[in-house]
């Protein structure tokens, strides 16, 4: 005997599951939308300034090496000539007059058609201050420099690298700081521009003459100093 089923339509009709709400896993922030690119952020240009850097370091690097072939040979060339309109060496007696190889405090003399330079005074001081000088017996010798670009073109110039004091066993003498005198010439220095200043040396004071020469890569050009 075979199981009957009423009919379909008897049956009574289906209720509808209702919908669960969806429920957000707790802990996770909403996730906003990824952007399609990403903006460039365009980083400031520093091309310049490390030419500038390259552009300074070769200029020292070229001094330095100047300086140190002069230096190899001595004090006994010289390359500069004494300016036509320069005003005669200083009358003191302290100052011998220009050799030969040598130019005297207060010339004027040109250095390759680049450089106007005069010595213009040398003079030693003491200070009280504990702290300077360094050396007992020692004192400061004040050189008083002035020169001028003569050329088309930008120069640099450091005191420290091409201006150099020896006695006259040939000890050389770095230049050296003093708080009250600061302005010894240095920096790049335009086409026709001036600049003076004063180079501060410590020497023993038992030493009165010395030499004075300011260093190219043509040579150097010497001054004989007493004080």
């Amino acid at each position: 005997m075979s199981d009957q089923f009423p009919p379909q339509s008897n049956w009574p009709p289906q209720q509808p599951y209702p919908q669960q709400p969806m429920q957000r896993q707790p802990g996770y922030p909403p996730q906003k939308p990824m952007p399609l690119f990403q903006p460039q952020t365009h980083k400031p240009r520093r091309g310049g300034l490390l030419i500038g850097v390259i552009v300074l370091m070769v200029a020292l690097l070229g001094l330095c090496g100047a300086a140190d072939l002069m230096l190899s040979h001595g004090a006994t060339s010289n390359s500069g000539t004494l300016d036509a309109s320069s005003s005669p060496a200083s009358s003191s007696a302290t100052q011998p007059a220009a050799t030969a190889k040598h130019f005297a405090i207060g010339q004027t003399v040109n250095v390759v058609d680049i450089w106007q330079i005069t010595v213009k005074s040398a003079k030693t001081i003491t200070n009280d201050n504990m702290d300077y000088p360094q050396n007992i017996g020692d004192v400061y010798l004040l050189a008083d420099v002035s020169m001028k670009n003569v050329s088309p073109e930008w120069q640099y110039i450091s005191s420290s690298l091409q201006w150099v004091l020896r006695d006259s066993s040939g000890q050389q003498y770095p230049e050296t700081l003093l708080p009250d005198y600061t302005t010894a010439p240095n920096g790049k220095i335009g086409a026709g521009s001036p600049v003076k200043g004063v180079i501060v040396y410590e020497v023993p004071s038992s030493v009165r003459s010395f030499t004075l020469a300011f260093i190219t890569s043509s040579g150097q050009t010497i001054f004989d100093v007493n004080v």
